[in-house]
């Protein structure tokens, strides 16, 4: 009798690794015939005929070891965005070995990186960031510059106090890169560095609506600290009714910020909403 139980478990393993084996065939082969079929077309990776759009919504760093992750952070904090890249695309290989065989070819491997570091993901946004940031402040003080407000009109040049900074865009543009990182793919990272700028000297202004999603969403993270109910409380103050801040409250726990039903106020939410269109290949 026992043998026979495991004759039956061991035809019953062979079974179930042969279908997975071919599954992860298929998804290879089926990978092979997209990345053909765009021919050298970089594509955001949200758009149907991306090779990689069955991976989109995966965080492929989720593929990296703790120390590798520390790694990631360290080198997006220095700018080091070349090895932040490598690290991804390790993540993503990792994640999904079954691909591995796809890229044996260099130029394919080459691609397949340019498709993963340019196309959207937001570990390179922040290393970006933080690049652009460091070169800004880079013996400036961050204490006399106001807030960015993105809703506000560009000036060529802006005098705050006796210091200068004579191009705003390109600190707009770091900006940009940490605010879609952290309220259009809610990266966690990135949330943790907006936490720390919103409505502050150099940082970025957002309105109180816009404000209490990323408290939320840092909440969700498990990056809230002792600030949190500080910040509840303070942000209530703002809104017309209770419960027009406990809707807020509750679709920010359960929604993405272009997935939110609702109008808020301020520059993001219709942002992330054009962001993601664009990515999907609409106008």
């Amino acid at each position: 009798m026992k043998t026979r139980f495991r004759l039956i478990f061991a035809l019953l393993f062979i079974h179930i690794a042969a279908s997975g084996a071919a599954h992860a065939d298929r998804r290879l082969e089926l990978f092979l015939e997209k990345f053909n079929a765009v021919d050298g077309l970089i594509l955001p990776m949200a758009h149907a005929d991306s090779p990689l759009y069955p991976y989109y919504h995966r965080d492929f760093e989720d593929g990296l070891d703790e120390s590798r992750r520390v790694l990631l952070r360290k080198a997006q904090e220095a700018g080091n965005c070349v090895l932040v890249d490598k690290l991804v695309v390790d993540g993503f290989l990792s994640l999904f070995a079954f691909l591995k065989p796809a890229i044996a070819d260099y130029e394919r491997y080459v691609e397949l990186k340019i498709m993963i570091s340019l196309r959207g993901r937001p570990a390179r946004g922040r290393c970006r960031y933080h690049s652009y940031m460091s070169k800004i402040f880079d013996g400036r003080r961050r204490e006399v510059y106001p807030p960015v407000d993105f809703v506000a009109p560009d000036t060529k040049i802006l005098k705050w106090g006796n210091e200068t900074i004579a191009d705003l865009k390109t600190l707009k543009l770091a900006l940009s890169l940490i605010g879609k990182a952290a309220l259009c793919d809610d990266y966690r990272l990135a949330i943790a560095d907006l936490i720390g700028i919103v409505n502050r000297p150099g940082g970025m202004a957002l309105t109180p609506q816009e404000e209490l999603y990323l408290v939320e969403r840092a909440r969700l993270h498990n990056l809230a600290d002792g600030e949190y109910d500080k910040a509840i409380s303070r942000l209530s103050k703002h809104f017309d009714s209770g419960k027009a801040f406990s809707r807020l409250r509750d679709a920010s726990k359960a929604r993405k910020l272009e997935a939110i039903p609702f109008a808020i106020k301020g520059y993001w939410r219709d942002k992330c909403r054009q962001i993601e269109r664009s990515r999907r290949g609409y106008r």
